[in-house]
């Protein structure tokens, strides 16, 4: 053991020692955070433990499949997180914008007339200026005042005539101002994993799609943007059929709608409800009807077991206190084994998994808790 420790460096053996409690404290500082600034920092310290764990890999495969599997938890439920609240943010400032500008009053429109700031020197006037004005003052005016209408350039028509007006081609470019602007439709980005020639990659990819792609690189990581869905699927593909380790989402338009149709009958078919749908312009890929059982009864059915059913005879009134203490006795033996201390301890350990099932949110640290209450249920 001494030997196979000797090989490692020692920047490997410092990483492996902090593991667990460097991925604990990232934990406790993601629940803590209620900012998104904090929250990108906390995702940039888990992108570089990330890379990190790549370079310096356990030496079972397990334990490394384990620790990736927990890392990816973390750095999912950061980047959901930042993205939530970052966007409730985003909503903050602009109200507190929209107030300021309700306040100052200012207008979407811009003025008609540009205006242009003049700044008067301070100084005194020389006497050739003052004499210049005097003598300028004393002169009639005989030149007219040059006058300017702003207006010219409106058509002197009536609008309401032109819009019948076929060969006008002005009438053509109208468009009218309630129509909103078209939706940018958004793609997501593709990140590549353990990718050795990123610049050679990326060329390539911007030659087979003839896009002018943007790309972040991101330890080991490549993260590709692609602006259309066009350059999405091709570079899909690419992976695929290169088998590279990437990870991606789904485009907006290929999400598929889970429904849930109410007050069905029980006996309709599967068949008459798709040909509806597709009346009604709606693909359907998958139907089955959702049937629940009936609610019964644990107690009465259980009472109905254990509780023999009397019939009314002449020995009835003789055997009645043996029927009634026949059919207390199964009632006070299970009171008794609920009593018994191997039934509460196991109630104890069904209360600590509902604890931990609730109050920790992540599936790495619901792990983490189970295994050392199981070890210490163990070592009791």
């Amino acid at each position: 053991m001494e030997s196979k420790q000797g090989n490692f460096t020692a920047e490997y053996l410092d990483f492996h020692k902090t593991w667990e409690s460097s991925i604990k404290d990232l934990i406790a500082q993601l629940n803590a955070t209620r900012k998104s600034d904090a929250v990108l920092k906390v995702l940039t310290t888990a992108e570089e433990l990330d890379a990190k764990l790549r370079k310096f890999p356990f030496n079972l495969q397990e334990e490394q499949s384990a620790a990736l599997l927990s890392l990816s938890d973390v750095l999912d439920e950061g980047r959901f997180k930042y993205t939530h609240q970052k966007k409730l943010e985003l909503e903050e400032a602009k109200k507190v914008l929209q107030n300021k500008i309700d306040a100052w009053g200012v207008t979407d429109t811009p003025p008609v007339t540009p205006f242009t700031l003049i700044l008067h020197k301070k100084g005194r006037r020389n006497s050739e200026d003052n004499i210049k004005e005097n003598t300028n003052a004393k002169k009639p005016r005989t030149e007219p005042t040059p006058t300017q209408n702003q207006f010219d350039a409106l058509p002197t028509n009536d609008p309401m005539d032109q819009s019948g007006d076929v060969n006008n081609p002005q009438a053509e470019n109208v468009q009218p101002e309630g129509t909103a602007p078209e939706k940018k439709r958004h793609v997501p980005p593709i990140t590549l994993d353990n990718v050795a020639n990123q610049d050679a990659l990326l060329k390539h990819l911007r030659e087979m799609t003839r896009v002018n792609l943007e790309a972040k690189l991101i330890g080991n990581k490549l993260r590709i943007f692609p602006q259309t869905a066009y350059a999405y699927n091709h570079i899909r593909r690419y992976i695929a059929e290169k088998g590279l380790e990437a990870y991606t989402y789904m485009l907006p338009e290929e999400k598929k709608l889970r429904v849930v149709i109410r007050g069905l009958p029980t006996d309709t078919s599967t068949s008459e409800i798709i040909s509806h749908l597709e009346s009604q312009n709606i693909t359907v890929e998958e139907c089955h009807i959702m049937t629940t059982p009936p609610k019964t009864n644990f107690w009465e059915g259980r009472r109905k077991i254990t509780t023999p059913q009397q019939q009314p005879n002449s020995n009835s009134s003789k055997k009645s206190p043996q029927a009634s203490s026949s059919t207390t006795e199964p009632n006070e033996d299970f009171l008794n084994q609920l009593k018994s201390p191997a039934v509460q301890e196991t109630f104890e350990l069904l209360e600590e998994f509902i604890k931990i099932a609730t109050t920790i949110p992540t599936k790495y640290g619901r792990l983490m808790a189970i295994q050392k209450l199981l070890k210490d249920e163990i070592t009791i």
